[in-house]
């Protein structure tokens, strides 16, 4: 019910309001609540101040019967603009009548004294002689309250560009002055923010979050936006491989969602990881950098302590080390013990376990038991399992790629493939690490000083149960790379570990009888401690062409077993394939371990199941000869997962791998503001098998790329020019929809750039 005749004024006393209304329906709606609230109108009955509250309080009826009301709201403070509410009701408990229109605004004033300062001013005889009738005084006052409305009102005026305290009417004009186009829906709390962040806003025109809240500020809809320039194929921007992790059951089922583990990213090659003698892990990888591709490593979760701690850690004084611990988030109990192992520390508590090693001005702590994938980060768990990655090559003018890392003893090596730009040529360099302290990067591993280095690349590493190292790697030789291999025998790593190689030069992998082995890609070993009689295995990738079409080749994961572990006897077995049940798709990337049962326990990537994804089977090595078991998704869905590598953690396993799948982001300021970052998806060709991926076609997560055929229509979207805005409507209606859609067109272009074009899509 609509109130009539709604009126507010101030009263010249000041810190007051009289109000006045009348009720067309008294009988309808014989009672009444009033609320009041300061900035904005109160949106509900129990939203501010109960100023009248009751049934029956009107003080009459007119003419035309409707019920005059009448009240005076005091106490209020002065220079101040009060927004009222009324609701009308009946009944008990009473249902409210929330009528939009029945809402006033009134202004209280402030008793600042004119009156008795003008009264003081007059002649002494003229008060002398008003003492006794003060008809003078009374006279005098009914100036002074009106010049106090007046003042009051001069003063507030000094508020007029304070959007919190301004009366909510001149708002519109405020955002006038600065180009914003008021929503009158809005009631005035809504359009004083609306002002407040409209600076912000248009300094950040053009950009993603400004588009999705200017559209959820007119239509009230949820959005979500996407630049379709991540969709247009560039041919020189194939995917970008992160790291992910995924942790598996022992029956290989996931145990925690895939994630993140680093957003450093390459084109190709895969991670490396090895647990030192100390307990903690190293992932080793390749990524690419401004000035070229480098390697990075990460580690067991880490943080830091004052270097003064080395004191207590000397002196095994785990009261002040509980103290440090604590401060550092990681507490420790009174039962934990303390060892020196060299220049490091063990910190040994009945829950976890550290390793401490000095730095220049810190202490950097190891946990060595990280908690999984998914636990929350805080100060000794900083990211999910690993601690923040860092550089271990800073090379000019080369390019550092497939690193591999194995642990020898007490010493932990990494190696890796280095292109120099200069010469244009391939070698490979290690470093490696005992007691805490890294050597500097090494080009020669068993020439002398003044022996030629040939061409070298994709190193491949394991070393077996005599603490001998196996390397292998492919070496240049005339047009063609070929397998060579050369083992440490652990001697006089501290010295100087070029002197343990046992063969100069190395060994070449034989021939498949009068075969050529043909090793092209993804090279990669296996130690196999508890079957002596297939100790040392290799993996590698080859194109092999297709029986159909012999033009065409596809990749296929090759094997080959050493029968002893004597480097010199050349006891290897014929070459394997991996089976394929279907010819016709790509297997490569092979990653190997030793299951619990024994058996060989395969990983790799393969187009077997629409886009590139992770696969296993199972070597049975018991029949004569081994059968291999199914083959196993591990992974799958439209993004391309590749490079694998199997960490075994008990009874569980940590996959790590390259995805090219979108990273997510969510505004700091607008909260609804989702972005999705299509860079590292790359561009692929079309695949007409990865169904997963058609099905995305025209959806917000579409990472696919297509090119453009120049048109031009409102439907013709993957263009570069082209921002998506996928908007949620409030309403099933469709004619409520086309308007709102409307409206959005209308205005949106003024938060783009010039040119830019949005396209609405509604979910």
């Amino acid at each position: 019910m609509r109130l009539l005749d709604l009126t507010l004024s101030t009263h010249p006393t000041g810190h007051r309001i009289d109000l006045r209304w009348l009720n067309p329906d008294p009988v309808g709606f014989p009672g009444i609540r009033v609320v009041r609230r300061e900035g904005t109108f109160p949106k509900r009955p129990d939203d501010g101040v109960v100023v009248v509250n009751g049934i029956g309080l009107g003080s009459g009826l007119d003419d035309l019967g409707r019920e005059i009301h009448v009240h005076s709201d005091v106490g209020l403070n002065g220079d101040t603009t009060y927004y009222y509410r009324f609701f009308p009701f009946t009944g008990a408990p009473p249902p409210f009548d929330g009528d939009p229109e029945n809402h006033a605004i009134g202004y209280a004033s402030s008793a600042l004294g004119n009156g008795e300062r003008m009264y003081a001013r007059l002649p002494a005889i003229y008060r002398r002689y008003d003492a006794q009738t003060n008809l003078l005084r009374r006279f005098v006052e009914l100036t002074g309250t009106e010049l106090d409305v007046l003042e009051s009102h001069l003063r507030s005026s000094r508020e007029l560009r304070d959007i919190v305290d301004v009366d909510g009417r001149i708002l519109p004009r405020l955002a006038e002055w600065i180009g914003w186009k008021t929503d009158f829906r809005l009631e005035f709390d809504g359009q004083r923010n609306e002002i407040r962040d409209a600076p912000a806003l248009f300094q950040r025109v053009g950009l993603i979050p400004v588009a999705n809240a200017t559209v959820t500020r007119i239509s009230g809809w949820q959005c979500r936006a996407k630049e379709y320039v991540h969709n247009v194929h560039r041919t020189n921007e194939p995917p970008r491989l992160q790291v992910w992790g995924r942790r598996l059951a022992a029956n290989f089922t996931e145990l925690d969602p895939e994630t993140l583990v680093t957003s450093d990213w390459s084109h190709d090659g895969r991670a490396s990881s090895t647990v030192d003698d100390h307990g903690v892990r190293w992932v080793v990888y390749h990524t690419r950098h401004a000035d070229g591709s480098r390697v990075w490593y990460k580690t067991s979760p880490t943080f830091t302590l004052p270097v003064e701690t080395a004191a207590a850690l000397a002196a095994a004084n785990v009261a002040t080390l509980q103290v440090a611990f604590s401060a550092a988030g990681a507490p420790l109990t009174a039962a934990a013990t303390v060892t020196a192992t060299g220049s490091l520390w063990h910190v040994d508590d009945p829950g976890p376990r550290y390793v401490v090693e000095p730095e220049s001005d810190r202490l950097l702590v190891y946990r060595i038991d990280g908690p999984p994938l998914d636990a929350p980060q805080t100060a000794s768990n900083p990211s999910p399992s690993f601690a923040p990655s860092r550089p271990l090559t800073e090379g000019d003018d080369t390019t550092e790629k497939e690193p591999v890392t194995v642990l020898q003893g007490d010493t932990l090596w990494v190696i890796w493939s280095t292109f120099d730009r200069n010469t244009g040529k391939w070698e490979l360099r290690n470093r490696t690490r005992r007691d805490g302290q890294w050597s500097e990067p090494r080009r020669r591993f068993w020439e002398g000083p003044a022996d030629p280095i040939p061409e070298r690349r994709q190193p491949a590493a394991v070393v077996d149960q005599t603490n001998g190292l196996w390397l292998f790697w492919l070496e240049r030789s005339g047009d063609r790379w070929s397998v060579r291999y050369n083992r440490h025998d652990g001697t006089n790593l501290a010295v100087d570990p070029s002197t343990g190689w046992q063969f100069a030069p190395p060994l070449d992998f034989p021939l498949d009888g009068p075969a050529d082995p043909r090793v092209h890609d993804n090279l990669s070993a296996l130690f196999h401690a508890g079957d002596p009689n297939r100790p040392i295995w290799v993996f590698w990738a080859r194109q092999n062409a297709l029986a159909a079409d012999p033009a065409q080749t596809r990749w296929t994961v090759a094997y080959r077993i050493k029968r002893s572990l004597a480097p010199g006897v050349l006891d290897w077995d014929p070459i394997l394939e991996l089976p394929k049940p279907v010819p016709d798709v790509h297997d490569r990337e092979p990653a190997a371990r030793v299951d619990a049962t024994g058996n060989v326990l395969l990983f790799w990537s393969s187009t077997f199941d629409a886009s590139w994804s992770i696969w296993r089977a199972t070597l049975d090595l018991a029949p004569a000869p081994p059968v291999w078991g199914p083959r196993i998704t591990v992974t799958g869905g439209p993004y391309g997962e590749r490079r694998p590598t199997a960490i075994s953690l008990g009874g569980e396993t940590l996959l790590l791998y390259g995805g090219d799948r979108h990273l997510a982001y969510f505004s700091r300021v607008y909260g609804t503001a989702e972005t999705l970052d299509f860079r590292y998806t790359g561009s692929t060709t079309a695949a007409t098998r990865n169904a997963p991926a058609i099905a995305l076609r025209g959806l917000f997560t579409d990472f696919a790329t297509y090119t453009h055929d120049g048109a031009t229509g409102l439907d013709d979207v993957y263009r570069r020019d082209t921002v998506g805005l996928f908007v949620t409507p409030t309403t099933l209606v469709q004619a409520e929809i086309d308007a709102g859609l409307d409206r959005l067109r209308a205005v949106i272009p003024e938060f783009l750039p010039a040119p830019d074009r949005a396209v609405f899509t509604p979910e």
